[in-house]
């Protein structure tokens, strides 16, 4: 079940419905853009009610989970997260990090006590199921509020079958949950960790965006993008440099193939190591060096940062996370100076699990 660890039928479907889903639901257009600025708003609202003498103190990684996982949330299941909730967020967001920390290159298995915090968010979705089934909840389809709804439109439409029904529906609201909040969130804390190192492409950065936006009265937009030049080398040289996920998840390899000149018999479990690939110094000059300024002097080099994964088990989230990605980033600079406060580092604290985890730290949001 799900879209990680399947083949074949099942996977194709879901993700074909999937991707429909998204696109239906905005992902990648202004729809889910104003979705994206209004929790970011939301969560910059609550900064700066904690502002003390103009300045809040905050973990940078509670900020980015919280915005980045009420997001997704809201996508799959309508529900936000905010200050009166967040404790339940943080319960799951806790039992992942420490599923990753054992979660190596040979242990692709996910952890059951993440799946035991993840549980009331599966219950809640039992109900709506049950209710669905009574015939009390009718989905419309002229007004779908989440992803769960587009799937009970599906079954409500064709009937239950082997690929949609309730089963299938809770392991696809756990896949996109796990792949949809981590690798985004760690992205945005380990490239304030980078750009805090270097604050010269901060400034140059800011000064960019300051330029389009009329000198930060208006929020930026993705139809900034061409205009950005610089802020979309900062985002590509941050996933590069991050390299969140060290190993993709396995593949089934279906018919033998020479992989590095050996012959990988058909049926065999392979992956590709993605975070050797953004350090290979014969495509990346100097690769453990922050430098966006490569991608300017080389505008194909780009295509080679692929955190994504590649082809048609590329990342389903793909276009959401790259919109989160360029609108956090981007509307944060045009609010906020910001300062480490006490110990910075680029250092990561599980370098050989399957996913990175950046240095823990404290940043100091100063409103502009």
């Amino acid at each position: 079940m799900g879209v990680l660890s399947t083949n074949g039928e099942h996977w194709q479907e879901m993700r074909r419905f999937s991707l429909q889903t998204f696109r239906n639901m905005g992902v990648g257009k202004n729809v889910m853009e104003t979705r994206i600025i209004e929790e970011l708003d939301k969560r910059c609202a609550d900064i700066d009610k904690a502002a003390v003498n103009g300045s809040t103190v905050i973990y940078s990684a509670d900020f980015f989970d919280l915005t980045v996982g009420s997001i997704i949330n809201s996508i799959l299941v309508g529900k936000r997260f905010e200050e009166h909730n967040k404790d339940e967020f943080l319960k799951i967001k806790n039992a992942l990090d420490n599923g990753f920390e054992v979660f190596t290159v040979f242990d692709m298995i996910l952890p059951v006590w993440f799946t035991k915090y993840f549980m009331k968010i599966i219950m809640n979705t039992l109900k709506k199921f049950q209710k669905f089934k009574s015939g009390e909840y009718i989905v419309d389809e002229n007004n779908l509020n989440d992803y769960t709804d587009a799937f009970l439109l599906k079954i409500q439409q064709e009937g239950e079958n082997r690929d949609f029904n309730l089963s299938s529906l809770q392991t696809m609201l756990l896949d996109l949950w796990i792949t949809g909040q981590e690798t985004t969130s760690t992205t945005l804390v380990s490239g304030f960790s980078n750009l805090l190192l270097n604050p010269h492409i901060v400034d140059k950065t800011r000064n960019e965006i300051m330029k389009i936006t009329n000198n930060g009265t208006r929020a930026l937009s993705l139809e900034d993008r061409p205009s950005t030049p610089f802020l979309n080398a900062v985002i590509g040289e941050i996933q590069r440099h991050a390299s969140i996920l060290n190993i993709n998840f396995m593949r089934n390899n279906y018919e033998p193939t020479f992989m590095g000149g050996h012959l990988v018999d058909g049926g065999c479990l392979v992956s590709a190591q993605l975070g050797v690939l953004h350090v290979n110094d014969e495509m990346f000059e100097n690769p453990y060096e922050f430098d966006p300024e490569r991608f300017l002097r080389d505008e194909k080099l780009l295509q080679k940062v692929i955190p994504f994964g590649l082809g048609k088990r590329s990342c389903l989230g793909e276009a959401l996370a790259r919109s989160e990605l360029y609108l956090i980033f981007g509307n944060l600079l045009l609010r906020y100076q910001f300062r480490p406060h006490g110990k910075l580092s680029t250092v990561e604290l599980n370098p050989f699990s399957a996913a990175k985890k950046p240095y823990k730290m404290k940043l100091e949001f100063i409103k502009i």
